[in-house]
């Protein structure tokens, strides 16, 4: 997720084993985990490799991601707790603290808190595994996305945003605001890793 593979690259389990001086078999079961998550594919008496991914995928997970997101708002919205939003608050805050002070690429894991701390108060731990999948299928292209402190200022306006309607429990905006932000999410992962297309 850092960048130090990318797509070409041949990731192979005997080699990460001596790297981290481990027996192969926790790193070939970490290997087929993350092939079940689609983030890996296996190359037969080669190894693995970062699997590709098109624009159209990515649009694809992200208006999945779109439905499921705001359903877990919704059923957050329902089931509010006073932590709820001080924690996304809190959130907000040290993303942007952490962006403005030491990198734009930091804000990754904790946009990834963000989501996940919405998925969590919907009280559905199965949308929570849905939502999981969806987001991390595509987190390696969103941190390639995440090069500058504009990019990732604009995204915490979305979390703002979201924020806002839960915090209004406007169940019927927060969708809306959902879809502003992933499809600014989707995006600058075009801007940022698809360039071509």
């Amino acid at each position: 997720m850092d960048g130090r593979f990318s797509p070409e690259d041949r990731i192979v389990e005997a080699q990460l084993a001596k790297k981290f001086n481990i027996s192969r078999t926790p790193v070939r079961e970490a290997l087929h985990g993350l092939e079940r998550e689609g983030l890996l594919e296996s190359i037969p008496r080669v190894g693995y490799q970062l699997r590709a991914i098109s624009y159209k995928d990515v649009e694809e997970i992200c208006e999945i991601r779109i439905v499921n997101e705001t359903l877990a708002a919704k059923w957050a919205i329902q089931r509010i707790t006073p932590e709820l939003i001080p924690e996304l608050e809190e959130n907000i805050r040290i993303s942007e603290e952490k962006a403005r002070n030491e990198s734009p690429r930091t804000f990754v894991e904790l946009d990834e808190k963000f989501h996940e701390i919405i998925q969590r108060a919907s009280g559905s731990a199965r949308l929570v595994g849905y939502c999981m999948l969806l987001r991390r299928s595509m987190l390696l292209w969103r941190v390639r996305s995440i090069f500058t402190l504009e990019t990732v200022l604009k995204a915490l306006d979305g979390h703002r945003r979201i924020l806002d309607c839960i915090r209004k429990c406007a169940d019927d905006e927060v969708g809306r605001a959902i879809r502003e932000h992933l499809n600014f999410a989707k995006q600058s992962i075009k801007n940022g890793s698809f360039p071509d297309d």
